[in-house]
């Protein structure tokens, strides 16, 4: 007769989402975990076990994915750029904003103050056409002084 052999369980340990996060984004060295979260390894091996506090986690997903929290729900970094959905916004644009919002500011002007003076829609358009390729277009802000800079400009130039 063969005797029988009792076979028993080994438990595993629970394992926490922090632990499954730091495995998946490729920090399951606990020194390397420790260094990156600025914790000793036996911090690691207790929020392994028990859980972690929620930046941790916030910290492994933006390692992951660059995700970022809460109020930028859906952006993401991606390949060097600001990501939303389709669109992708690199350094240089982000830099460029100021001189945009600076555009738009002098397009609302110049779109009141041709209203106001009763200046041709056709003077108006080519007005603005030139401020979006020059750097600086002066605003005069007397009543004919944008017209009358222009007409100067425009004889000027040929």
């Amino acid at each position: 007769m063969v005797a029988k052999t009792s076979i028993t369980k080994v438990k595993r340990p629970v394992r926490s989402a922090f632990y499954k996060l730091r495995h998946k984004v490729g920090l399951g060295n606990r020194l390397a975990a420790a260094e990156f979260c600025c914790v000793t390894e036996r911090t690691i091996t207790n929020w392994d076990s028990h859980g972690s506090p929620d930046i941790a986690i916030r910290l492994l997903r933006f390692y992951d994915k660059r995700e970022l929290y809460d109020d930028w729900k859906g952006w993401k970094f991606s390949r060097g750029a600001l990501v939303k959905g389709k669109m992708r916004f690199l350094p240089r644009s982000l830099e460029s904003l100021p001189y945009v919002f600076d555009v738009f500011n002098r397009l609302q002007a110049l779109k009141l103050r041709y209203q106001q003076d009763g200046i041709p829609l056709e003077m108006a358009v080519s007005m603005m056409l030139d401020l979006l390729t020059l750097p600086k277009l002066p605003v005069e802000t007397g009543s004919d002084g944008l017209a009358t800079r222009y007409a100067e400009q425009a004889s000027a130039d040929g």
